[in-house]
């Protein structure tokens, strides 16, 4: 799929200018062909002026892996090795070397073997071959230098976005055209620093002992009877938590930080819940323990259904649990661990006892609140047990749900 604006017969690369109008519009990054057919097509082709067949072609072939499997040739696992590139290159494997060090060339290291493997996208196919690209060097310099691996680099360059009409950078650097390569430059440094304003905003809003309000504080001011939503204010959209701030005594930038990344307050949503036989299955139970969980009250049951089996002629009871009691470590990368959370049974048991529902239980857990930092309750709790024991004071002071 990719380059193939290049050969479209009749295709005509916008100018800067139609990129930085297309832009001004907002148009969400779209993800999904429906998106892009139900919401953009239109606008995009009126605006870039870009052949409709071309593009619906592109919206068709840019999402779920392409149909000549583009994206496989972004991944590094499919990659070529150092001496594939030296051969059809023509370069010396030394030479191939160097360019990956001068970040030319982006390429990550084998989990196996710790060899150097090049994402095979980054070389175009041109009469059953593959060529050195020399447009994408500055680029590839640039996310190499701000410590992005070949693969996420590989994916800036090649993946089609809504702000350059899903064409790639990678096609608007083959133009030669020196206004969209500077454009395509400017979005490279922004990138990078975007990435970076992010992972540290994300450093910043995580939650630790010195990132929360301390549980004596909370405590007091939950005992003086001033527990009220109505210290956290609204201004133009963004929630002001000045008050609520100096009495807990932390920072409201942070505060406001959290509260953009997640709507906040008791009520923002009702709590997730899974079906037994989904929790059964990430713990790694069998069904009938978290039935037995659920029937002894460790668990908080959002709903039962009776469901009918029509290939067996029975029927079987399915238990919709609240999601807070997964306690959910790692990453996507290195696998997401989940266990049941010790703290989660003790508060569901706890709040019962106070009078909450099931579903106040799940929605008060599960939603940021201004009392704990905008830090949802059972992830405050899970800190300690003077954490634990405060958001069970907090739950006392207010009203039940």
């Amino acid at each position: 799929m990719i380059y193939d604006a290049l050969d479209w017969g009749g295709f005509e690369f916008p100018k800067v200018e139609d990129f930085l109008r297309l832009r001004s519009l907002g148009l969400k990054d779209c993800r999904s062909k429906c998106d892009f057919e139900d919401y953009n097509s239109g606008l995009i082709t009126d605006v870039l002026g870009v052949p409709t067949d071309w593009f619906g072609w592109r919206v068709s072939n840019a999402f779920g892996g392409g149909a000549d499997g583009w994206y496989d040739d972004m991944r590094s696992e499919y990659g070529f090795k150092v001496c594939d590139v030296a051969e059809f290159s023509g370069l010396s494997e030394d030479n191939v070397v160097q360019l990956y060090r001068e970040g030319c060339l982006l390429a990550e290291r084998s989990l196996k073997d710790g060899e150097l493997l090049f994402p095979p996208i980054q070389f175009e196919d041109v009469d059953e071959t593959r060529r050195i690209s020399p447009e994408f060097f500055e680029c590839a310099k640039i996310l190499t230098r701000g410590g992005f691996g070949g693969e996420r680099s590989v994916h800036f360059l090649f993946f089609p976005t809504t702000n350059y009409g899903l064409l790639t950078a990678a096609e608007l650097l083959k133009t030669g055209d020196d206004g969209l390569r500077a454009m395509v430059i400017a979005d490279t440094h922004n990138y990078v620093l975007n990435t970076y304003v992010e992972k540290s905003a994300n450093e910043w809003v995580e939650v630790t002992k010195g990132s929360v309000p301390n549980p004596a504080v909370v405590q007091a001011f939950a005992g003086s009877g001033f527990l009220d939503d109505s210290m956290v204010g609204e201004s133009d959209g963004e929630f002001m938590f000045s008050d609520v701030s100096r009495v807990l005594k932390m920072s409201e930038g942070l505060m406001l930080a959290r509260s953009q990344r997640g709507r906040w307050g008791y009520s923002a949503r009702w709590g997730h819940g899974l079906c037994h036989t989904s929790v059964a299955r990430a713990l790694g139970l069998p069904a009938e323990d978290v039935v037995s969980l659920c029937k002894s009250g460790e668990l908080v049951v959002l709903d039962v259904q009776d469901i009918d089996d029509d290939f067996e002629e029975a029927s079987s009871l399915e238990y919709t649990v609240a999601d807070f009691h997964l306690l959910r470590e790692g990453s996507w990368e290195e696998g997401i661990k989940v266990s049941l959370c010790p703290a989660s049974v003790r508060l569901g048991r706890a709040l019962r006892e106070l009078g909450w529902s099931p579903r106040g239980i799940a929605s008060f857990m599960d939603s940021p609140s201004p009392w704990f930092g905008v830090v949802p309750p059972i992830r405050y709790a899970r800190l300690g047990e003077e954490y634990e024991a405060t958001v069970i004071a907090v739950a006392a002071a207010l009203p039940c749900r």
